[in-house]
């Protein structure tokens, strides 16, 4: 058992032990063997088939560390947006890179975390990590989970827990797919 699971595990387990019941909603892993294991949190919507292809390209780019097939793969999505980089995705993510924020590294990260989903317009879509499905009624410090509570502060810190009354999305590094296999947004920050 990964490093990755363990840790999920050991936070599901202390919230139950918490808790005077089960949890709001199972953690499961979706049915599928992809090189990226995505874990469902928030929804038992399994990975459509486009999905599945998207992370495996995904996978592919990320494994050879390659910023350049990473832009260029983002740049042949439609409407793809990332923070400062929807002129120039490459030269924006060479740059985030020299300054110490790794894209691929950021994104096989999220990639790691469980997912959420939403529908949009009547159509399914997956969001990295799962606390980036909340809309901005549910991302408040008041209705946040003890677990959550503890994944938002793992993934962006106390001082990220402390932004989350003054935004309107999950403020840390999310990425979105939908279930069509189209690759929305890679973002670092709040938008």
């Amino acid at each position: 058992m990964g490093w990755g699971r363990l840790r999920h595990l050991i936070v599901a387990v202390a919230a139950l032990a918490t808790s005077c019941g089960p949890p709001e909603q199972p953690v499961q892993p979706p049915p599928n063997d992809q090189l990226i294991e995505p874990r469902v949190a928030s929804a038992e919507i399994p990975i459509s088939a486009p999905v599945q292809m998207t992370l495996a390209e995904l996978q592919r780019i990320i494994e050879a560390d390659s910023i350049r097939q990473l832009a260029r793969f983002a740049d042949a999505q439609p409407g793809f947006r990332s923070n400062l980089g929807d002129d120039n995705t490459f030269r924006h993510w060479d740059l985030m890179r020299r300054t110490g924020f790794n894209p691929t590294a950021q994104l096989q990260a999220v990639l790691e975390e469980p997912y959420g989903t939403g529908k949009i317009n009547g159509v399914t879509w997956y969001y990295w990590p799962y606390l980036a499905a909340y809309s901005s009624g549910r991302i408040s410090t008041e209705r946040i989970t003890p677990v959550e509570r503890a994944d938002i502060v793992r993934l962006i810190g106390v001082t990220g827990l402390a932004s989350l009354d003054g935004t309107k999305t999950y403020p840390g590094v999310r990425t979105a797919i939908s279930e069509d296999g189209t690759w929305h947004y890679f973002l670092h920050e709040p938008e």
